[in-house]
């Protein structure tokens, strides 16, 4: 059976793409090509990256294997490479008006979704392989005139369970835990950048809805008592609340936990 080899290249949580226009049909696919006789697989991606988009790079790692048209296909994560990538060897010597190749950046979590990118069963196993196995939580509050400590609970929609929660969601491929926390703060309330963020040094694990395995990091994040919320689809309202409602109120062990470590750590300080 004949061998193929393929580049997963990702920089910045984006993932290289060929874009095809051939007989005036446009499609996308991943980089990469036949492994010749006597070739390691890892010898193959690296001279096919390097004939095909001028690339030197370094192996991470062998995501998945599957058979494709008669073929069986190997699908390499590379997010260590030097060079600008640029469409060379037979892909440019084939290029005319008919036959056109060209590159693009997509971003990673946009994948799964992308219906011109193939073979649909390699985009949908790479996509899942990326996906997030992180996420954090924050845990907004706010400091009252007379020095009392309010929490902000939101209340998710029915669809997604209804429960109160604070400010949670994934970690995106290749983005730091302080990197999501920011954009999740800024997605879910309109909060560009609160007035602090304590790391309160507590993980736990839970399994969501696919039966995955994630770890969530734990933050506590100030904001001033003026500051606007403005909730996204993902929320019907939310509570400024006490320590002992918060914890009435919060659905899940993890949660409480965090908001308990967060409140010792500024009762302390108080």
């Amino acid at each position: 059976m004949k061998r193929r080899v393929v580049g997963i290249i990702v920089r910045d949580r984006k993932i290289l793409l060929i874009r095809r226009i051939k007989d005036g049909k446009e499609y996308f696919v991943f980089p990469g090509g036949g492994a010749e006789e006597g070739e390691t697989l890892e010898d193959a991606v690296i001279r096919e990256l390097n004939e095909e988009l001028g690339l030197d790079i370094k192996i991470d790692k062998l995501l998945t294997t599957f058979e494709n048209q008669g073929r069986e296909e190997f699908y390499f994560l590379v997010t260590k490479f030097s060079g600008t990538p640029k469409i060379g060897g037979e892909e440019l010597e084939r290029m005319d008006d008919r036959n056109q190749y060209h590159l693009l950046w997509m971003e990673v979590e946009k994948l799964k979704n992308f219906a011109d990118l193939y073979p649909r069963k390699a985009r949908e196993e790479i996509a899942e392989l990326l996906a997030r196995d992180a996420q954090i939580e924050a845990i907004l509050f706010r400091r009252g005139k007379s020095g009392g400590i309010l929490y902000l609970l939101l209340k998710r929609t029915e669809k997604r369970g209804g429960f109160w929660q604070p400010v949670t969601g994934g970690i995106n491929f290749q983005e730091s835990p302080m990197e999501a926390l920011r954009r999740e703060i800024k997605e879910e309330l309109g909060i560009f950048m609160p007035i602090a963020i304590i790391d309160i040094s507590y993980t736990f694990s839970f399994k969501d809805a696919y039966g995955r395995s994630l770890t969530e990091y734990v933050y506590g994040a100030e904001i001033n008592e003026k500051q606007e919320i403005r909730l996204s689809a993902e929320h019907t309202e939310y509570r400024w609340v006490g320590y002992e409602e918060a914890r009435t109120l919060l659905k899940w062990e993890g949660n409480k936990i965090g908001l308990a470590r967060l409140h010792s750590i500024l009762t302390r300080e108080l």
